[in-house]
């Protein structure tokens, strides 16, 4: 398949196209919820931005407001970069929407990302709520291999005990922070 995220991606997605434009189903009524309700919706390595409309749709219709972003690189580059770049998109999602605060869903190596941030980078503090799925917090044992393969350097970052794990995984969680990893 080669090394191009954009190819997993597409492979990916064409996989499936038939879950992710499934028609949301309408609920009788959607749930009372006070707080803020900017939601960032964040792709990781190989999933593209696409993967998240199901979701967004779904959190539009209960009165959410959700931003969907996935850069470039689809989180391929060092998740400290990748951290870096999420910081920046906060900021700027943060500005246009007038808020001080938002919601961010993270989804693979940008879950990883999105911790470093929250934890390292002061993101806690324009954070309400973080929320990661299918992220390897301590690390992927195929990290190596996939490495290798590929050539990526988030992939170095989420091998077991490497130098940006140990970094991660020895920062304490803010205080307040609310961290919801669902794996």
């Amino acid at each position: 398949f080669g090394t191009s995220p954009e190819t997993w991606r597409r492979f990916w997605y064409w996989k499936y196209y038939a879950q992710v434009s499934a028609p949301l189903e309408v609920a009788a009524s959607s749930p009372a919820f006070t707080g803020t309700r900017t939601v960032l919706l964040i792709p990781g390595t190989t999933i593209g931005p696409e993967f998240f409309v199901p979701m967004a749709n779904r959190l539009r219709r209960d009165g959410f407001d959700p931003v969907i972003w996935a850069p470039s690189d689809l989180f391929t580059d060092s998740l400290e970069v990748g951290a870096q770049r999420i910081s920046a998109q906060v900021q700027k999602v943060l500005a246009s929407k007038g808020v001080s605060k938002l919601h961010l869903v993270a989804q693979c190596d940008a879950g990883v990302a999105a911790r470093f941030y929250a934890q390292l980078l002061g993101g806690n503090r324009a954070i309400d709520q973080l929320v990661t799925f299918v992220s390897a917090h301590h690390g992927s044992s195929a990290a190596p291999v996939a490495g290798w393969w590929t050539g990526w350097p988030a992939l170095a970052d989420i091998k077991p005990g490497s130098p940006f794990m140990q970094r991660l995984n020895a920062a304490p969680l803010p205080a307040g922070l609310r961290l919801t990893s669902i794996y």
